[in-house]
């Protein structure tokens, strides 16, 4: 039980305080370094499952987290704990902030957390530009995957088109 606490914790802890990529730091530095719910390469198994399978990687890394400590019911409680915090946000905000949203002033406020919001994004974006090694041929990769979704071609096709043309420029 103890177990089932810790990690409901723990995990709802990540939740509220992570933002994009923090959480798998933070799962890699409670789960694995601090707590040892799982091992090293089992960590990088669940997050290389999350990569792969459709949304947010954190929440099936929450999942297998808890799953790695505490079996089927630690899956359970991390998945009810990941969640916990962005739903009961959503319905609070859904209740008592709609109201105030349709106000005028309201609107010019929603406007500048918006623009704030992508003025993040793009710090963030040319910082990770910055630190990596990106070359001519790898912008034409983006610019054409951009133009090929524009034009509705399949998502699927573009990304093994993209994994052909990054292997053969390797």
């Amino acid at each position: 039980m103890i177990e089932l606490l810790s990690i409901f914790l723990h995990v709802a802890l990540i939740s509220v305080t992570s933002y994009s990529g923090s959480a798998q730091s933070l799962f890699y530095e409670v789960g694995v370094t601090q707590l040892q719910w799982v091992t090293n390469q089992d960590y990088t198994s669940y997050l290389g499952f999350g990569f792969a399978s459709p949304g947010p990687q954190v929440f099936s890394l929450a999942t297998f987290m808890g799953y790695g400590k505490a079996g089927v019911l630690g899956g359970l409680v991390g998945t009810i704990a990941i969640y916990l915090a962005p739903v009961a946000l959503a319905i609070f905000s859904g209740k008592y902030l709609k109201k105030w949203i349709q106000k005028d002033n309201a609107k010019y406020f929603v406007q500048a957390v918006g623009i704030a919001a992508s003025g993040l994004l793009a710090s963030i974006g040319i910082q990770i530009l910055g630190s990596s090694n990106i070359s001519v041929i790898y912008v034409a990769i983006a610019v054409g995957a951009a133009i090929a979704i524009n034009k509705k071609v399949s998502p699927l096709l573009i990304i093994a088109l993209g994994l052909l043309f990054g292997l053969a420029i390797r």
